[in-house]
């Protein structure tokens, strides 16, 4: 097809070449112009310009998808990294922005809660997130802890509570019982023993128990705390949630969960009144208890991890008094406990009885 083309133009251009030199040098001469030349060239720097303009304007926004897509890239269970939180604004003051980011000069959590605090000495709120970073850090208590708690919130039985953890740590152990066996049929629950392993520290944290008691509040200031971060966090498009994901994920505070060591001195507790047959001591333990579940859940900021951990502790909490109320007397009030921990256990487990959470 190639060939017979060629030869058909071939003759087709045979005597009908007139005026083809004159138009072959009127093109060369429209060529020769720099007109079109100069415009792609116009149009390039103008394109160039637009897009410096928007890598300058959008530097930020793209950096912020960039670090969110390493986080998800590398992101590992075994080994999970902070989530990435943009740098406040310089309109922000400076407790705003120790509220969104940590101060780069403190790598201690710790120094950063406090800095904050430092921003507003008689916050309670920020106070108590320092003290539950602090204890999160250290494992014991910020210096002068009760002092200040009491001075700044004395109906506030959470700083007490959190005082308690601290003291309950290693001070008591279950060595066995506690699990579900089933016998003839039926679903029984063998009541643990406990060990005292530090006095002291058990005495401690039922003192601190028992100083609760009578306080009217409880709270954590969490709720707060998210409240106010996010009144100073655009929520424009997605990235912006996500940053905002970010700063919440990063100023968790994780005391709470700890709170399971309360739950083991009350059991404990229970459980050595039982065997020396203390009546009046398990009345007074009874009463402790008491307050500590219902102040707990009554809570104004439980959140779904709080439920979780709350029902741990009364799950592991019930058996023990069922057990004891058991030995000292008073079956009726034994079978209670052990029916209500089977469904405490029965509908967060979707409706299978287990030994705990």
């Amino acid at each position: 097809m190639k060939l017979a083309a060629r030869h058909l133009l071939i003759g087709m251009a045979e005597g009908q070449n007139e005026g083809a030199e004159e138009a072959a040098q009127r093109w060369a001469t429209v060529d020769a112009k720099q007109t079109k030349n100069a415009g792609f060239i116009w149009l390039c720097l103008l394109l160039a310009g637009l897009s410096i303009f928007a890598a300058i304007n959008d530097f930020r926004e793209v950096g912020r998808y960039v670090k969110w897509g390493n986080l998800l890239l590398n992101f590992s269970w075994l080994s999970v990294g902070p989530m990435p939180s943009p740098s406040p604004t310089r309109d922000y003051t400076v407790q705003q922005k120790l509220l969104l980011s940590s101060d780069p000069a403190n790598t201690s959590k710790a120094k950063n809660k406090e800095a904050l605090w430092e921003t507003d000495p008689k916050n309670p709120a920020y106070f108590a997130e320092y003290a539950a970073t602090y204890v999160t850090e250290h494992d014991r208590l910020p210096p002068d802890f009760l002092e200040t708690a009491r001075r700044m919130a004395p109906e506030n039985a959470w700083f007490t509570y959190l005082a308690a953890i601290v003291e309950a740590k290693d001070a008591v152990k279950s060595k066995r019982g506690g699990r579900s066996q089933m016998k003839q049929g039926k679903m029984v629950h063998q009541a643990p023993t406990w060990e005292i392993l530090d006095q002291g520290r058990f005495e401690r944290a039922l003192a601190l128990i028992r100083e609760a008691r009578p306080q009217r509040e409880w709270t954590d200031y969490s709720a707060e705390l998210l409240v106010e971060r996010m009144a100073l966090l655009p929520l424009r498009n997605y990235i912006d949630r996500m940053d905002m994901s970010g700063i919440m994920g990063n100023h968790l505070m994780s005391s709470n969960f700890r709170l399971v060591l309360v739950s083991d001195v009350i059991a404990a507790k229970a459980w050595t009144t039982s065997e020396a047959g203390d009546a009046a001591g398990f009345k007074a333990i009874t009463a402790d208890r008491e307050y500590f579940l219902r102040a707990y859940f009554q809570s104004g900021s439980v959140t779904l991890l709080d439920l979780i951990v709350g029902s741990g502790c009364a799950s592991k909490i019930s058996i023990s008094f069922a057990g004891a109320v058991q030995k000292l007397g008073n079956v009726e009030a034994g079978a209670r406990w052990k029916k209500f921990r089977m469904t405490l256990s029965s509908e967060m487990r979707g409706g299978t009885p287990v030994n705990s959470l």
